[in-house]
């Protein structure tokens, strides 16, 4: 499975040399557990329908799905082969099951929008061999210009 990983692009010397390693979660997304998140996405962008949904739910605009300032710098997405061997979960589905008080409400904005599909994570380190390359973000896969 092809999937991507997005980061600062200050970053990728080290993660191409040493892989990327659990991180503990800042948001509460995962509860603060330790993971590597993981993307069928290839931008940052927010297509427009779930802009909307956001926006009539919460009644925040938001132009990316990622929350931590990665889409404020130079970013870079990289490509990672993931053997079928790998454990990973798809996130909405792992998140319902193992949902914390610390963890987001299943109404909200989180679970009414592109975090429920398509995003996975990885409890355990992606080995640098499995990067396939990377490349700098444009300003539409930013989130930057409509969709």
């Amino acid at each position: 499975m092809i999937l991507y990983h997005f980061t600062r692009a200050n970053l990728t010397d080290r993660i191409l040399k040493q892989g990327l390693t659990p991180k503990a979660d800042r948001h509460g997304m995962l509860g603060g557990a330790k993971s590597v998140w993981l993307t069928e996405r290839r931008s940052l962008a927010i297509p427009l329908r779930e802009t909307l949904t956001v926006m009539f739910r919460s009644g925040v605009y938001m132009r990316r799905w990622l929350f931590d300032g990665v889409g404020d710098g130079d970013v870079v997405r990289l490509s990672i082969r993931v053997p079928s061997d790998h454990p990973l979960f798809e996130y909405g589905p792992w998140v319902r099951k193992h949902r914390r008080t610390v963890m987001p409400d299943r109404d909200n904005l989180h679970y009414a929008t592109s975090l429920c599909y398509g995003h996975w994570i990885s409890f355990e380190k992606i080995p640098a061999a499995w990067i396939l390359g990377f490349g700098r973000l444009r300003r539409r896969d930013l989130g930057e210009i409509s969709q």
